[in-house]
Parts: C-alpha cells; structure tokens; sequence
C-alpha cells in the first residue's frame, strides 16, 4: 500500500502547478493532500523516506533537462538508504522516538557475515551465491530474515546477480527518461529514485516488478496511443 501511495504522489506531482484559479489543480492538490496524510498513516519509517525522495525526485523530473542529473539520482538515493541504516546505533541511544533500530542492527550482522566469507576466501559463494539464509537451520545468524534487496541478491544470487539486476535497474531508468515527460513516467521516475534506499530496509523486487510491468502497460495499451503530458496540451 505504501508503494501504491508513493507511485501516486508522483503522479499527482506533475498536476500540480500551484495556479489556485483552475479547479483542476486544486483538486490535484486535495488529492496530493490525501496522498501525503495516507502515506503518514502507514506509520512507516521506510513509506517516510520513499515518499520525501518520490516527491523532491519527482520535482528534479519536471524541472531538469539534463539526462544525466537525472540518472545520478538513483545512486543518491542509495547513498542516503545505505546512511540511515548504518546510524543504526544513533538512533536507538537517541532521544529520537522511531522504535528500535533491532532490524538496522541484523542488517549489519550479516553484511559483517559476508565480509567474514571475502575473508575466508570463499570466492564462489560471494560470486554465485549460496541461499544460506533460506534455511533457517543453516544460519548462525539470530534472524534469517534478510529485509534487504540487495543483501537478498548478494546471499542468494551472488555479486554476479547483484550485477545483473543492477544492469536492469538502469535499463528501466534510461528507458523512462525517454518517455514524454506526463503524469504516468513522472510518478514511476519518482518511485524508481525512491526504490534504492528502501531496498535498504524491505525486500522490494517484486513491487518493481509488478510496477514496471504496470507502467509500460498503461503506456503502451492506453486508448490514447499513450499517456499524453498534461502540461503540453
């Protein structure tokens, strides 16, 4: 639910162009409203952070021309997820109320694991792969539960899936920042600069996925021939 939301407020972003005299703005802005009061009420730290990044990604969409500044995002945005899970420890002896940082704390755990495995030498693992955290019994590891996208292709694909995956992540991006700049592209540009530094905290694989296939969906299949830009008709 909290994906749905921030791949709408992205949407809602390219309607608004703060002219309170048309109707229809003011009722992007109603609806941008309840967008942003829904996404509060999920009560979770990760929709937080999606929704900051789709909102200011979305803005940096309408407002650069420029490709480039556009494809550096993402990595930002991972440099922000990877920075708020490694303050882990800051913030559970804060006075800062967001609950207990036990989840940041297991992250950290097993990326310590996997450099004990660079360590030891263990080349083939950290290639391919071993799916050792699959299997409850096979883990030393308090919690088997992962809740990381990228550790996920790390311990069960490898750095070679890792790669991969990464390869297509980028594919999608350069194939979104040659569509026509309308509400549908803006909305899915801003999830997919939000993507990395939730990936940080969830397993999102396979809301990318389902979103990807969505959107080029849409696009392709819509009665218009394609979602046409607002702003330029």
């Amino acid at each position: 639910f909290g994906i749905f939301i921030i791949f709408c407020l992205g949407i809602v972003i390219q309607k608004i162009d703060f002219r309170f005299s048309n109707y229809k703005n003011i009722l992007s802005i109603i609806i941008f409203s309840i967008l942003l009061i829904s996404a509060y009420s999920t009560l979770t730290r990760n929709v937080y952070i999606g929704a900051i990044i789709t909102v200011l990604s979305s803005i940096a969409y309408l407002k650069f021309k420029k490709r480039k500044v556009l494809l550096i995002l993402p990595l930002l945005s991972l440099a922000l997820g990877l920075l708020i899970s490694l303050s882990g420890d800051i913030i559970q002896k804060s006075s800062i109320n967001l609950s207990n940082s036990a989840s940041l704390d297991i992250r950290q755990e097993i990326w310590s694991d996997i450099w004990q495995k660079i360590s030891n030498g263990e080349v083939l693992v950290i290639l391919f792969g071993d799916g050792r955290y699959q299997a409850e019994a096979g883990n030393n590891i308090a919690s088997f539960l992962i809740d990381n996208s990228f550790l996920q292709f790390i311990t069960y694909q490898g750095i070679l899936g890792l790669i991969l995956f990464a390869y297509l992540y980028f594919y999608i991006l350069k194939n979104t920042l040659r569509r026509p700049k309308n509400a549908l592209w803006c909305g899915f540009y801003g999830f997919l600069v939000a993507w990395p530094a939730m990936a940080v905290f969830n397993i999102l694989v396979p809301q990318l996925a389902i979103l990807t296939l969505l959107t080029f969906f849409i696009d392709k299949f819509s009665i218009t021939g394609g979602v046409k830009n607002d702003r330029d008709t």
